[in-house]
Parts: structure tokens; C-alpha cells; sequence
């Protein structure tokens, strides 16, 4: 094999071409590389209104039980959520309302992307107000909220021959109306089987049970406790079947374990 020599001069251009190639393949690698400042943040949504309704479906909706078995449902509710816009994204816009999620929706319009219908059964949800949110799944920094809470008083009913017609049940709900020298005026609408009591609650975070709400046959009550005029908050607290009887009268901390608050004025 020969030996190939070469001169001071050659391995200079060599070098200089190496060195030339290194730039440019660097200043590509960097003209395709953005600043973490110039990257597109995710956006947190407008949420501009919200549309809560019962509705019978003209196809049965398949509802998907946690053991895989499919249930056919006539109605249902749905919550219409408004936005500015719904960007596409690979999680789903999800809506929180206090411990509950709705994760199950479509577009209303599937041009026009600013609004998105949630359809859901569990009444439990709708017997209180509660806080309402939508984030996109895993992204904190989408959460949106609105400023008043979702307030069951606001559903949209069927008639009542469609409700007779599809079996829709009634909703367990109480509603404080006034509260005046002593006195609660309010509605409640109850299963037999649930209990639900009044509760005052006092600027120094304590709370005292009292006496069970008995309403007459068209959902009104009008309950007496003298207690009421010494507090900051007075509050409809139902306890979920088979909770231990209460202590009464007695200030706590906590109201007790298995105590949900339906409304509080």
C-alpha cells in the first residue's frame, strides 16, 4: 500500500471546510430551537355562560356502568358550557363541580367550537349549589372558574307529562329563603329516607347542629330556633342515610362526618 503525503497547505483548507460545515449545521440546530419565553403558553379559558337542562333524547342515550354493562337512558341532564373558544387538545376539558367531574361531552356546534354539552344522571349532583370549574385534564394552568356556583334552582325541566312519561325522578333539594328574628323560611324536597337539620355557624369557625327541618306536603317549611339570631350563617345540613345520630345543640369544629351542606344563607 502506498503512502499518501499531504502538505501543511491541504490540511489547512481541510480544517477550514471541517470548521465551516460545524457552524452551519449549528446555527440550523439553533434556528429551529425557541427560546422557553417565545414557546405558545396554554391558555386559561373564557368561560362566557353556562345552560343546565333536562332533556328527553329521540334515540335512548347508551350510558357506560363501571362493570362495562351499557344502561339505555330516554332523558337525561345536560350542562351547556359557553366559551370563548375550546381549543383542541390532546386531554379533554373536564368540569368540576365540588367533588364531583363531568367527563363525558361533545360540541353543540362542531364548527364553531364555543360551546360543549355534558349529559349526565347522577341527581346527587343537583341537590346543592356548588362550585363550578373546567380544566383541561393534567393542565392547571386552564382552570377556569366561574365567579357564582352551579345553582340547581336554574335547571330547565321537562313537563311534567314527559317527566311522568320518562320515570324522571324528583331532585332532593332545601333552599333557605329569609331568615328573620329566629325564624328560617325555605323549601325542602326529600327523599324518606334522608334527614336533614338546621346548623348556625359562628365567625369563630364553630359550628352547632340543631333541630330537624320538617316541611309540609308541598316542599315549604318555616322552622323556629332561637339560636339563629347569634349566628354569622345559617345552613340546611343533610345527613346521608345510615350517618350515627347527631349530637345537637353542641358546638364542634366539623359538622359531622357524612353531613353535606344543600344551602346556607
Amino acid at each position: 500500500m502506498k503512502n499518501v503525503q499531504t502538505s501543511p497547505v491541504s490540511r489547512r483548507s481541510g480544517l477550514c471546510l471541517a470548521l465551516v460545515l460545524l457552524v452551519a449545521s449549528s446555527a440550523r440546530a439553533q434556528s429551529g430551537r425557541q427560546e422557553p419565553s417565545k414557546l405558545k403558553q396554554p391558555q386559561q379559558l373564557e368561560l362566557t355562560g353556562w345552560e343546565l337542562k333536562e332533556v328527553a333524547f329521540e334515540e335512548p342515550h347508551r350510558e357506560i356502568q363501571g362493570d362495562g354493562t351499557v344502561v339505555l337512558r330516554p332523558w337525561g341532564y345536560q350542562l351547556i358550557v359557553s366559551a370563548k373558544k375550546f381549543p383542541i387538545r390532546a386531554l379533554d376539558p373536564v368540569v368540576e363541580l365540588g367533588d364531583y367531574r363531568l367527563h363525558h361531552w361533545e360540541w353543540v356546534d362542531d364548527d364553531r367550537r364555543d360551546a360543549i354539552v355534558y349529559t349526565f344522571w347522577n341527581t346527587d349532583i343537583l341537590r346543592a349549589e356548588r362550585p363550578f370549574s373546567v380544566v383541561y385534564l393534567g393542565d392547571e394552568t386552564t382552570r377556569a372558574t366561574f365567579e357564582e356556583p352551579l345553582d340547581p334552582e336554574k335547571l330547565r325541566r321537562l313537563s311534567k307529562a314527559q317527566r311522568e312519561r320518562l320515570a324522571v325522578p324528583d331532585i332532593e333539594s332545601g333552599r333557605i329563603d329569609s331568615r328573620d328574628g329566629g325564624v328560617v323560611r325555605g323549601t325542602l324536597h326529600l327523599k324518606e329516607s334522608a334527614a336533614v337539620h338546621l346548623a348556625i355557624w359562628r365567625t369563630d369557625g364553630t359550628w352547632t347542629l340543631g333541630p330537624l327541618v320538617r316541611a309540609d306536603d308541598e316542599g315549604h317549611f318555616e322552622q323556629r330556633w332561637p339560636l339563629i339570631e347569634q349566628a354569622e350563617a345559617t345552613a340546611l345540613v343533610r345527613l346521608k342515610p345510615g350517618t350515627a345520630a347527631p349530637v345537637t345543640a353542641m358546638m364542634t369544629k366539623d359538622l359531622p362526618k357524612g353531613a353535606e351542606i344543600l344551602d346556607q344563607k
